[in-house]
C-alpha cells in the first residue's frame, strides 16, 4: 500500500508541474517531433552498423547528435517522418565530448529551439523525444536527477526512459526548448540517464558543405581522429592547427588540439597545447588532469603527480583524475598502498565503479595481501553479481592461497554465469585434482578437449587423472597424445616414468625421465629442482613426488641446491641413461 501510494504521489507532482508550466506535454511534442530524426550509420559494405536519433537545431538543417551514433560511418542517412536523406555530410565534430552535428540538404525545417536559460535545477520537469530500439518520436517524461561530471564534461541525470536508439534525442525542458542531448543509459540501475548540456555544441566550429577547403579539412580531422594509419608529424600538425583556427574560443581549441595529440600519442605537443590553455583559464581542472596523463606518458613523474594534485585540490570530487593517478601509482611507480588510497576515493565519490574492487584486489596481491584480495573481490560481487569475471579471479586467488574448495565453487559460478567460456573447465579441472577428485577433474577436462583437442596441457593433465585411478592405458594414450602436439612437454615425459615406474617397467620409466631433464635442466637438482618447477605453478601430489623421488635415486641423482639465476647444462641423455642403468644391473 505504502509503495502504490508513493507512485501516485510522484506522478501527482509530475502532473502539478506540468500543469504549472507555459506548455503542455502534447503542445510541446506536437511542436518538437517533427525536428527529431532517424540516423543511420552504414560501412563501406553498405550494411547498416547502427543507428541513433538527432535533432534539428536551425531552420537550415544542422542537426545535433553523439559522435558515437556515426563514428566509423562511410555513409549516414537521414530519416525524416517518410522523407530519406541521404550521404549526410559533417558539419562539426568534438569525439571527446560524444558530440556530432550534421547537416541536411538546403531546405527550410521544423526545428527545436535551444534553450538560453542556464537555470537547470535537480527537479525541474523534462522531456526526451527520440528513436529507441527504432520505435521513432518515442516521448517522455521525467525530471532531472542530478548534475554529472566525467572524464571530458558535465552531463545531466535524468530519470525519463531512453534505450539503445535514443542516443543523439532531444532533451527538453518544460517549455519544449533544447536542454541537452541525450546520450546512454546505465544499465545496472533504474532511470540512470545521461545527456549532454546542449551548451556543449556551442563552442565547436560549424563548417557549411558549400565552403570546400573547410569541408576537406574537417574530412581530413575525421579521418585523422578514426584512422589506425598515420601520416607524417608535420602532415598531422599542420591539419590541426589549420582546424583549431575556426574556433572562436582560445581556451576550446587549446583543449580540442591538446586532446587530439594527447590521442595521436605525440605527447610534446599536447603538453604545449594543455599549457597555452592553462595560461588562459588556470581554473580548467580538466586541463591540468589531460596534461598530467601526458606526463604519465613520458614517466615525468614529479610533473605528473602535480597536474593530478592541481586538478584534484580545484574539484576535490574529480572522480577520472583519482582514477587516473591510482592507475599511475599501480603500474607505473608500483607504489601500491598510494594507489589503493585513490581507489577509495573513487569508490567514495562513487560506489558503483565496481571494476575498482578488482584493481584494489590487484595491489593487494602486490603486497602479498592475499587475504584482502579476495575482500575486495566481494565486495565487488555485491555490486556485480552477475559478472563472471569476478568469481573467475577470486578463484584465482583461491587457488594461490590453496583453498581449491573455494576456488572450485567461484569457478563453477563463473560457468554458470558464462557457460561458452571453455578454458574455465581446464581452471577447475586443475582444482578437482589437486583436492584428489580424479573423476570430476577427468569430466572437465574431457569437455574442455572437446573444443581444444591439439591442447597439450589439456591431454597431459588428464594422463595424471587417469593415471591416479589407475586407469594406465589411458594414461599412456593421452601423455602421448600431449606429446605429439608438444614434444618438448617435459611434464608428459615425467608422468610416462611415473606411469611406467607404477607397472615396474624401469628402463622405460628411467628412458621416459631422461627425455624429461633433456628439457628441463631443474630436473638435475633432483627433489629441489621440483620445489624450484612448483614455485612456477607446477603441481605434483605426493605420491607422484614420492615416485620421482624413487626415480632419481635409481638414476643416482641427489638432491642439490638450485643457485639463483643457475643456468647448468644437462649431460647428455646417453651418458645419464647408461649410468642409471648400471645403477640398476
Amino acid at each position: 500500500f505504502f509503495f502504490i501510494q508513493t507512485l501516485f504521489t510522484q506522478n501527482d507532482i509530475l502532473t502539478n508541474e506540468t500543469l504549472l508550466s507555459n506548455t503542455s506535454s502534447a503542445d510541446i511534442y506536437s511542436k518538437c517531433s517533427d525536428a527529431v530524426v532517424m540516423i543511420n550509420n552504414y560501412d563501406i559494405n553498405n550494411a547498416l552498423q547502427g543507428y541513433g536519433s538527432g535533432v534539428i537545431v536551425s531552420e537550415s538543417g544542422l542537426v545535433y547528435t553523439n559522435y558515437h551514433v556515426v563514428d566509423n560511418a562511410y555513409r549516414l542517412e537521414i530519416r525524416k517522418g517518410n522523407e530519406i536523406f541521404d550521404s549526410i555530410p559533417f558539419a562539426g565534430f568534438d569525439p571527446f565530448n560524444d558530440v556530432a552535428i550534421l547537416k541536411l540538404p538546403e531546405g527550410s525545417y521544423p526545428f527545436i529551439s535551444i534553450s538560453e536559460d542556464c537555470n537547470n535545477k535537480i527537479g525541474n520537469i523534462i522531456y526526451t523525444l527520440g528513436n529507441p530500439q527504432g520505435y521513432t518520436n518515442t516521448f517522455s517524461i521525467g525530471i532531472i536527477s542530478s548534475f554529472r561530471s566525467n572524464e571530458y564534461q558535465n552531463q545531466i541525470q535524468y530519470t525519463a526512459p531512453i534505450s539503445p536508439g535514443s542516443s543523439g534525442g532531444a532533451l527538453l525542458n518544460s517549455n519544449g526548448k533544447l536542454i541537452g542531448i541525450t546520450s546512454h543509459c546505465i544499465t545496472t540501475g533504474q532511470n540512470l540517464n545521461l545527456a549532454i548540456p546542449s551548451d556543449a555544441f556551442e563552442n565547436i566550429p560549424v563548417v557549411d558543405p558549400a565552403e570546400t577547403e573547410n569541408t576537406l579539412l574537417l574530412k581530413q580531422m575525421i579521418t585523422l581522429y578514426s584512422s589506425s594509419a598515420r601520416i607524417s608529424f608535420d602532415s598531422t600538425v599542420n591539419i590541426i592547427s589549420r582546424y583549431i583556427n575556426l574556433y572562436k574560443i582560445d581556451s576550446s581549441k587549446w583543449r580540442f588540439a591538446g586532446q587530439f595529440y594527447l590521442k595521436l600519442g605525440e605527447y610534446d605537443s599536447a603538453i604545449a597545447c594543455f599549457s597555452r590553455g592553462i595560461e588562459l583559464n588556470n581554473e580548467n581542472k580538466y586541463l591540468y588532469k589531460y596534461r598530467a596523463d601526458c606526463y604519465a606518458q613520458k614517466s615525468d613523474t614529479i610533473n605528473a603527480l602535480n597536474d593530478y594534485e592541481t586538478a584534484i585540490t580545484l574539484c576535490n570530487s574529480y572522480l577520472q583524475a583519482y582514477l587516473d593517478r591510482a592507475n599511475y601509482f599501480q603500474y607505473t611507480l608500483k607504489d601500491y598502498k598510494r594507489a589503493i588510497d585513490d581507489y577509495n576515493m573513487v569508490l567514495k565519490i562513487n560506489p558503483e565503479h565496481d571494476y575498482v574492487y578488482t584493481e584494489k584486489a590487484s595491489c593487494r596481491i602486490s603486497l602479498n595481501d592475499k587475504e584482502g584480495a579476495i575482500q575486495e573481490l566481494s565486495n565487488s560481487l555485491i555490486w556485480e553479481a552477475e559478472n563472471p569475471l569476478f568469481y573467475k579471479l577470486r578463484a584465482e586467488i583461491y587457488s594461490d592461497l590453496n583453498m581449491y574448495d573455494n576456488a572450485i565453487l567461484d569457478y563453477s559460478m563463473a560457468l554458470y554465469k558464462s557457460p561458452f567460456e571453455i578454458n574455465l573447465y581446464l581452471r577447475r579441472a586443475i582444482q578437482y585434482s589437486k583436492i584428489g577428485d580424479h573423476l570430476s577433474a577427468i569430466t572437465d577436462y574431457q569437455e574442455y578437449i572437446k573444443f581444444n583437442a591439439d591442447d597439450p596441457t589439456a591431454f597431459n593433465n588428464l594422463a595424471y587423472a587417469y593415471m591416479n585411478i589407475e586407469e594406465y592405458s589411458l594414461a599412456e594414450y593421452n601423455f602421448n597424445q600431449s606429446i605429439k602436439y608438444n614434444n618438448y612437454h617435459f611434464d608428459s615425459y615425467i608422468g610416462l616414468s611415473i606411469l611406467n615406474y607404477r607397472q615396474g617397467k624401469i628402463k622405460s620409466s628411467i628412458s621416459s625421465m631422461c627425455k624429461a631433464i633433456e628439457i628441463q635442466e631443474l630436473l638435475l637438482h633432483g627433489m629441489p629442482g621440483i620445489a624450484e618447477l612448483e614455485k612456477g605453478g607446477w603441481f605434483w601430489d605426493k605420491a607422484e613426488k614420492k615416485d620421482m623421488k624413487k626415480i632419481f635415486k635409481i638414476m643416482g641423482i641427489t638432491d642439490s641446491k638450485v643457485e639463483p639465476g643457475e643456468n647448468k647444462e644437462p649431460k647428455s641423455r646417453r651418458v645419464k641413461r647408461e649410468a642409471a642403468e648400471r645403477n640398476i644391473e
